[in-house]
């Protein structure tokens, strides 16, 4: 072993003294490259946002369209924006919404112009967000269509919780992930069940015996299902996936005031299977995408939960 290594030192042409002294140098460059990624883990990729709005009077002269002008804001297509910083200890390359709460007030049509009314009926509220060196920028759109009626509301205060992306905002533009207060599976009793494939699927009273249960106890009324199928999830983070589990619907074979399981009484839940196939319109046909983690989709059957509506038989 000692001539082998003897053979190395000679093979560069180096004393061995100095040979290690090149080894301990090259050692101490590592650690100090090697320190401040380690450093760099240590950053905080989070932070808060928490911003009121503050109106000016619509009798102030400054005022240049229309009646809704913000403090320190500007106008962009006639209606009020405004941009906020906040403080960052790096570049984030890309930024993610994780919470948000926003405040809105009413107002009436009539204070807006026409300009303003056709802009907000054919535009989304769409906030932008961009990493600067040290910060993250917001920038806000003030007025919105209300979302569940016809008329038209204000901001007055927003809370943002952002988070450090790797993705581009260019490339991303407004992500926003809205997660579910409670999980459906915060409560209750629960069966998992797994399918292979897609297909239509039955729960009978054969099934809820095997799986434990006294059907006697067991109200169909209370039963529901959970998920959201088992196609793999897109590897880019910019498609839309699902957010928590969904309700997945059934059909029940009786009256949906049953209360007790009948010989033949089941449910019907059509299943997606952890494979896929999806239409590609330029190649026109079918790509097959077989799950390569798993061979089985599954779905979570509550049992005793609240009585709620379900589709019966005709």
């Amino acid at each position: 072993m000692h001539s082998e290594v003897n053979d190395l030192y000679r093979g560069f042409g180096v004393d061995k003294r100095y040979f290690n002294m090149l080894l301990i140098s090259a050692l101490i460059v590592s650690v100090q490259l090697i320190y401040p990624r380690a450093a760099s883990a240590q950053l905080a990729d989070v932070v808060q946002l928490s911003k009121s709005v503050s109106w000016l009077n619509p009798q102030f002269p400054g005022i240049s369209v229309g009646m809704h002008e913000a403090e320190g804001g500007f106008m962009q297509d006639e209606c009020p924006w405004i941009i906020w910083d906040v403080e960052t200890t790096f570049h984030w390359f890309g930024v993610e919404v994780l919470e948000d709460q926003m405040m809105w007030s009413s107002i009436l049509p009539e204070s807006l112009t026409d300009q303003q009314r056709k802009a907000l009926d054919e535009r989304p509220f769409q906030p932008q967000f961009r990493g600067t060196e040290n910060s993250v920028q917001v920038a806000m759109p003030l007025l919105r269509k209300a979302l569940n009626s016809t008329g038209y509301e204000r901001l007055e205060h927003v809370e943002f919780t952002l988070g450090s992306s790797p993705i581009s905002v260019a490339h991303s533009g407004f992500r926003a992930s809205d997660w579910p207060a409670v999980s459906p599976l915060a409560e209750g009793t629960f069966v998992r069940l797994a399918i292979p494939r897609d297909g239509v699927y039955r729960i009978d009273a054969e099934m809820m015996s095997s799986a434990g249960f006294d059907v006697a106890q067991v109200d169909p009324r209370r039963v529901a299902l959970f998920g959201n199928g088992g196609h793999l999830l897109p590897f880019d983070n910019t498609k839309p996936r699902p957010l928590g589990l969904g309700r997945t619907a059934m059909e029940w074979s009786g009256s949906p005031s049953d209360s007790t399981w009948s010989a033949n009484a089941h449910f019907l839940f059509f299943g997606q299977g952890p494979d896929s196939w999806e239409w590609d319109e330029t190649s026109g046909h079918y790509d097959h995408e077989r799950h390569p983690y798993s061979d089985s989709a599954f779905y979570f059957m509550r049992i005793a939960g609240p009585i709620s509506p379900f589709t019966s038989s005709p």
